[in-house]
């Protein structure tokens, strides 16, 4: 049986600046009152969690940064970010090429250049500068890096090893290495006493191709990439649709 479900945020509960929709918050809450606990697993940081999911009654704990966070029940249990030495060399190579660049942290987003694709709920604060981390915010914790566009050899080498990118359509993402949906759905499986056969994760991308391939029901939206459908189990709706609150109606609550 179905225990916990880990809920993928953009593409899957929003869809741009929609969402979350009704109808999948229903079928969410109805799923915690049968005993459920829920999950974000999201490619966001928390501070660049959407305004609506930030404090919803209805989550128990949220994988952020592709899984450099882990939290649950409002406590940290685990964490890792990006170096902060890298910062500073970073910030440097998109004041000089002109790209936007977002730092996404645990309290602050930050940026450089023109405010990009998603909605952050505020606008993030501005880094003018190579040394804007250490010699402004030196306390803050960054855990994911979004950028624009491909990176080019000698951007990637800036990022690389302590970060791995991951290209998409028009834009690209800088996870702190070694993590991972799929590392922080086991911590937090770890947390609740419970096994990989007991949850289900739904995702649209390909950074949801871990968990997805790894969970007891992988589940993949119907507006979602070929290649996560490939390693999932079922494919849902689409989101916008009622495509979270099908999955949960047929394949946890009937379960």
């Amino acid at each position: 049986m179905i225990q916990v479900i880990f809920l993928d945020i953009d593409g899957t509960l929003i869809d741009g600046a929609d969402g979350p929709f009704p109808e999948d918050i229903a079928a969410i809450e109805a799923a915690r009152d049968a005993g459920r606990a829920v999950f974000l697993s999201t490619g966001r940081s928390i501070a660049s969690l959407p305004p609506a999911l930030r404090d919803a009654p209805w989550v128990d704990g949220v994988i952020a940064g592709c899984g450099a966070t882990v939290c649950f029940q409002g406590k940290m249990i685990y964490r890792k970010s990006v170096p902060p030495d890298l910062l500073p060399a970073i910030c440097g190579l998109y004041l000089r090429n002109g790209k936007w660049c977002v730092f996404e942290g645990e309290t602050n987003v930050f940026a450089m250049g023109r405010c990009p694709l998603f909605d952050y709920g505020e606008q993030p604060v501005l880094i003018g500068g190579a040394d804007d981390f250490p010699r402004k915010y030196p306390h803050e914790i960054i855990t994911k890096i979004t950028m624009e566009g491909f990176l080019a050899p000698q951007e990637r080498a800036v990022f690389e090893p302590a970060m791995r990118v991951c290209e998409f359509a028009v834009y690209s993402e800088a996870i702190v290495a070694g993590e991972s949906k799929r590392k922080g759905m086991d911590r937090a499986l770890a947390a609740l006493g419970l096994t990989r056969e007991e949850a289900a994760a739904i995702g649209d991308s390909e950074n949801d191709i871990d968990i997805v391939g790894a969970a007891g029901l992988g589940i993949a939206m119907e507006n979602a990439c070929d290649s996560l459908k490939a390693v999932a189990k079922a494919v849902t709706g689409k989101v916008g649709e009622g495509g979270v609150a099908q999955a949960i109606e047929q394949y946890v609550l009937k379960s």
